[in-house]
């Protein structure tokens, strides 16, 4: 499968900080691989477990070349583009400490990548490696229920072995329905860096949604593909379901969709557009400060 691909580099990017619980089994899935053109970047984000020095262990022993880099903390965004930033691939695959890569994700994603040289994304479906046992707190047993699968409201997209986005998908109101992320975590995407070189990188301003935001700037520029196959396993444990971090998301979706409002609005269908002008447009938002005024009066 790789062997007409080969010499094309993809870059391993690998934003880690106290990861040491699972790192070891993220190292064993990129030791697996059977993609042999590869580097790994490793930025730690000033860990103060044992994650510097597993990482440092690896790199000693790895076949693949390895470069680790201590990084001061700034912020989630700020450790995955400094990853970017040293890597020299043609390629970006994420892979996130608790995360796991099957044997032939690359050179899958990079086939297709290289049979589409429009496509700027590419991802997986993936499994989901539960921690812990039931009874879950209620934010972790919904994104369970829910975010098993996230391409299930993509009904309306082609049935065959690659689904492919692009800026017309955005017409469809389905596509905003939950689960909202329809292309996946990090460590299921693959990368054309020179397609970030064009949008941008990672929004250092965000903390839980910056992935989501990134895929709507590359979307407008070129297609995403979604390969219909588990190529990825993404862990997920109740912390990442956290008051903290559900209040956080809250707020970023909101941002998002004011931003989908004054930069996307031309891209949308009438639904989405209807929702977000009744939120955001001025004399909306009036009519429902009036209406609003008025039954706070009638109900005295």
């Amino acid at each position: 499968m790789v062997d007409n691909l080969t010499r094309i580099l993809v870059s391993i990017c690998m934003p880690v900080c106290n990861g040491s619980e699972f790192l070891s089994q993220a190292f064993e899935s990129i030791a697996a691989l059977d993609y042999p053109d590869l580097e790994i970047i490793i930025s730690d984000d000033n860990s103060s477990d044992n994650t510097l020095k597993l990482c440092q262990e690896f790199a000693e022993t790895s076949s693949i070349p390895v470069h680790v880099i201590s990084h001061l903390q700034s912020g989630i965004g700020a450790n995955w583009n400094n990853c970017i930033e040293h890597s020299k691939g043609k390629y970006i695959k994420f892979l996130f400490q608790d995360d796991l890569l099957a044997p032939s994700c690359i050179s899958e994603m990079v086939q297709v990548m290289e049979a589409h040289p429009n496509m700027g994304i590419v991802a997986s479906k993936r499994d989901l490696l539960i921690e812990g046992s039931p009874p879950f707190p209620l934010e972790f047993q919904r994104f369970i229920d829910h975010c098993d699968d996230l391409q299930k409201g993509l009904a309306f997209l082609s049935s065959d072995a690659l689904m492919i986005l692009n800026s017309k998908t955005l017409k469809h109101d389905s596509f905003f329905q939950a689960p909202q992320n329809k292309i996946g975590e990090p460590s299921v995407i693959m990368i054309r860096k020179a397609v970030l070189d064009k949008v941008g990188m990672y929004r250092e301003d965000m903390h839980q949604i910056l992935d989501y935001e990134l895929y709507f700037r590359v979307i407008r520029i070129s297609s995403i593909g979604i390969i219909r196959k588990t190529l990825a396993s993404f862990r997920v444990h109740a912390k990442q379901a956290s008051a903290a971090n559900f209040g956080k998301s809250l707020d970023e979706q909101k941002q998002m969709e004011r931003e989908l409002y004054d930069k996307y609005w031309s891209y949308l269908g009438t639904k989405s557009r209807w929702r977000l002008w009744k939120k955001f447009h001025p004399f909306a938002i009036r009519v429902e400060s009036i209406v609003y005024r008025l039954k706070s009066i009638l109900t005295l």
